[in-house]
């Protein structure tokens, strides 16, 4: 298992909640009613984008890194099978 850093985008939405995405990664968003919810979320989104490329052969964008030890609160950190 490798841990990989994600940069993360997140904003509220007018309706309540929050809408976060990882602009790296196609399709890679989610939404929750706090942004702890809407984090976790798009975790479980991205480790399935991630499968989902492993799977098909598809190269990671190289932006994607290795957590660097000082954790921002603008970026997620997931563990994928390489």
């Amino acid at each position: 298992m490798k841990q990989l850093v994600l940069p993360v985008e997140a904003e509220p939405m007018e309706s309540g909640g929050f809408f976060v995405r990882c602009h790296l990664l196609k399709g890679c968003h989610a939404q929750g009613a706090t942004l702890p919810e809407a984090l976790s979320n798009l975790q479980d989104a991205a480790e399935l984008v991630l499968d989902y490329m492993r799977e098909n052969n598809i190269p990671l964008p190289p932006e994607l890194r290795a957590p660097t030890g000082v954790p921002l609160h603008e970026e997620l950190l997931v563990n994928v099978a390489l």
